[in-house]
């Protein structure tokens, strides 16, 4: 009996869990066990009918076991509660949303006599029906009004919502917040509770301890408020008024481009004066993200929960980093931990470096187009000077013409005088001469007189034809001293002439000096500029080395690059505050003999340039495939991890997953350098993958992508 209740215990096939098997495994259990009373197997018979449902509610049953035993599983759970709850139990909180944050600067446009204070929530309209509120309140006083002065606000995107709920008293009460709207999602981070106006303290889990505290269902559908049950966490006393504040966001949508900032909710009113503002916001948000994803909290739970909080492996501090979520600076994105044996391992040297190194090179460009257009300036200046010469030579000549045909003039006019004076002689004389002529009254006296008259008649008309010559020759000197005059211009505005020819040259000068000028000026400032980051680059090099080197047995440094993402979700370089607050949370956490240095991963960035050929099968849209390609190979160059390299074949086998595509060609050309323009095949071996160091990510550079019909 034994050996039959054994091999009929075998004969269960317990893998296969459907309709059909179990069917199939009764049936033959009915017609070994019980062929002597039952052989009516027709369908349409009771008996089957009874098997039939047995094997329906057989088949529901193992569904739903299946299910229950899959999400007991870490690695295998699907649905976010069971992540979520999972996950809990390895002391690792599912994150909640995080908000975008952006610098808003505004400025007072009239000055008034009193302080103008903009307070905390104050809320800004962004596109899209977003709205964004200060993080803090800013005052301007009178001297910080006006146009010209502004002030930067730090605001981030959401709004806040108060919700109220009465306590009954019973241990682990939870309270759903209704008031979440449909498309936003409760900012970690930002939840505070007061009860009965005390204000009591949010934990991740609750803890062990009869303490105020309470805990958020970040990933309960609705988000959720838990209190204690008395021994993990007080329990609200019955009757008790509880009040939730929290800011509700669009987390990831919530991201904005530099500029869409403009306008303030409603308006700024101080002092029953309404205030006039201008608005806007000089660069884009960063930080903003949606709640933690599955496949984050399935990596990071376990390295969370191996560090036990503490950071002293390199997986811990990765682990610890990857999941971390500042409610104003946004989350990391993606994080590495490198121990650093030299200089050239220490990436928060190296970034410095970097630092001076762009420096210099802005400088170097800035001298090179100084230098360029100071040349420029300089063969201008030199035609200029050259052409004033020609012009001066010219004038000169132009004065000695009139010099020369004046002074002609002048002896001509004498002559003219001269013999105007020998006219009046002679005309007297013959005035003379018919006087005596009239006395005289014999015949050959008078002809005597009208000889001498005919002789001063013929002198006068000598020199009138000498007086009409001199005046001619003084109509061409003085002609001649005209055109001189016109060829050297009295007014400078006269084209082709030559004093327009010098003011011309002489306003080049002027504006030739000026580029020189403000060339040397923008050289000074682009000097101070690089001057300024070399003197805090270094300074930031010698805190960074004091921390590491301040006492004995520190110098085990750990650098840890990160990096949050833009509005496409591609990676972005964080920024400040959000390095500052990984920083202080890894120094709560690190080893006394580790020193740690949280950096941005920005110049570790290899945007990747990919070029990919597909053919297109007959009866679908080149242009619809092409823009499904672009899609996959961006999806792949999404969410890398620090160090991992990039093959053809990761980008291959994905786009001839995408329906028309019969054949693909993908080509990784190189990386973009750090002018964003200049591919470098530096990185590529010989196979043409793309090989990057520890320290490197890889991310999208640019994509092109072209289609051609496949015929068979």
């Amino acid at each position: 009996m034994a050996e039959l209740a054994l091999g009929t215990l075998n004969r269960a096939r317990y893998a296969g869990l459907d309709f059909d098997t179990h069917y199939d495994d009764l049936l033959a259990q009915l017609q070994v066990k019980y062929a002597a009373d039952f052989n009516d197997f027709a369908i349409s018979s009771l008996g089957i009918m009874l098997l039939d449902l047995t094997a329906y509610g057989l088949d529901t049953l193992s569904f739903y076991l299946d299910r229950r035993a899959t999400d007991q599983y870490l690695a295998t759970a699907r649905t976010r509660k069971s992540v979520a709850r999972t996950s809990r139990q390895l002391g690792y909180k599912m994150g909640g949303a995080v908000a975008s944050s952006v610098d808003i600067r505004v400025t007072v446009n009239e000055v008034f006599a009193f302080n103008v204070p903009l307070p905390a929530g104050f809320q800004f309209d962004g596109p899209d029906g977003l709205i964004f509120e200060a993080a803090e309140e800013v005052v301007f006083t009178p001297a910080e009004q006006g146009i010209g002065n502004w002030k930067f606000i730090p605001a981030y995107e959401g709004e806040t919502i108060t919700e109220s709920f009465v306590s009954d008293g019973t241990a682990s009460q939870v309270f759903e917040l209704r008031r979440v709207p449909d498309d936003k999602f409760v900012v970690q981070g930002t939840v505070e509770v007061t009860v009965d106006g005390a204000s009591w303290d949010v934990v991740d889990l609750l803890e062990y301890g009869q303490t105020d505290q309470f805990e958020v269902g970040f990933n309960d559908e609705p988000s959720t408020i838990r209190f204690g049950d008395g021994i993990a966490g007080n329990i609200p006393t019955a009757g008790a008024s509880i009040d939730v504040v929290y800011v509700a966001s669009r987390g990831k949508a919530g991201q904005v481009s530099s500029g869409t900032i403009e306008e303030e909710t409603t308006r700024l009113v101080v002092a029953f004066t309404e205030i006039p503002l201008t608005i806007t916001n000089p660069e884009g948000s960063s930080g903003g993200d949606d709640r933690e994803t599955l496949s984050s909290a399935k990596t990071f739970a376990p390295k969370v929960w191996k560090s036990a909080g503490k950071a002293v492996t390199g997986e811990d501090y990765e682990g610890l980093s990857g999941s971390y979520a500042d409610p104003l600076f946004g989350r990391v994105a993606v994080a590495k931990a490198i121990s650093s044996r030299s200089s050239g391992g220490d990436l928060t040297v190296q970034n410095y470096l970097t630092q001076i190194s762009d420096g210099i090179d802005a400088l170097n460009a800035a001298l090179t187009t100084a230098t360029g257009n100071i040349d420029a300036a300089m063969d201008l200046a030199d035609a200029a000077l050259l052409s004033l010469g020609t012009a001066a030579v010219d004038i000169a000549s132009e004065v000695s013409t009139i010099e020369t045909e004046c002074t002609s003039a002048r002896d001509a006019a004498r002559t003219i005088k001269n013999r105007v004076g020998e006219i009046v002689v002679d005309a007297a004389d013959i005035a003379n001469y018919v006087a005596a002529g009239l006395a005289d009254g014999t015949i050959a006296g008078k002809d005597s007189y009208f000889n001498l008259i005919n002789n001063e008649q013929s002198n006068i008309d000598g020199a009138a034809v000498a007086i009409q010559t001199e005046a001619d020759n003084i109509v061409d000197d003085m002609g001649d001293a005209l055109t001189a005059v016109e060829a050297i211009g009295t007014d400078g505005t006269t084209a082709d002439t030559l004093l327009y020819t010098v003011v011309q040259d002489v306003a080049t000068l002027v504006t030739q000096g000026l580029i020189i000028r403000t060339e040397a000026n923008d050289i000074d400032t682009e000097n101070a500029d690089l001057l300024a980051i070399v003197d805090t680059s270094i300074t930031e090099i010698n805190a960074h080395l004091d921390r590491v080197l301040a006492s004995d047995c520190k110098a085990n440094l750990v650098t840890v690059p990160i990096l949050t993402r833009d509005a496409g979700g591609f990676y972005a370089a964080p920024s400040t505050g959000l390095i500052d607050s990984l920083q202080s949370y890894l120094d709560a956490r690190k080893e006394v003999t580790q020193s740690v240095s949280v950096t941005s991963g920005e110049n570790f960035l290899i945007p990747a340039v990919i070029r990919a050929r597909v053919g297109v099968f007959s009866g679908y849209s080149e242009a619809v495939v092409k823009t499904a390609v672009e899609a996959v190979i961006e999806g792949v160059l999404r969410d890398r991890k620090f160090g991992v390299a990039l093959y053809e074949s990761d980008l291959d086998d994905p786009v001839l997953e995408v329906e028309g595509v019969a054949f693909v060609n993908v080509r990784i050309e190189g990386h973009l350098e750090s002018d964003g323009t200049t591919t470098s095949i530096s990185r590529l071996d010989a196979d043409g993958n793309l090989i990057i160091q520890e320290s490197e990510v890889i991310t999208l550079g640019s994509i092109a992508v072209t289609t051609e019909p496949y015929t068979t």
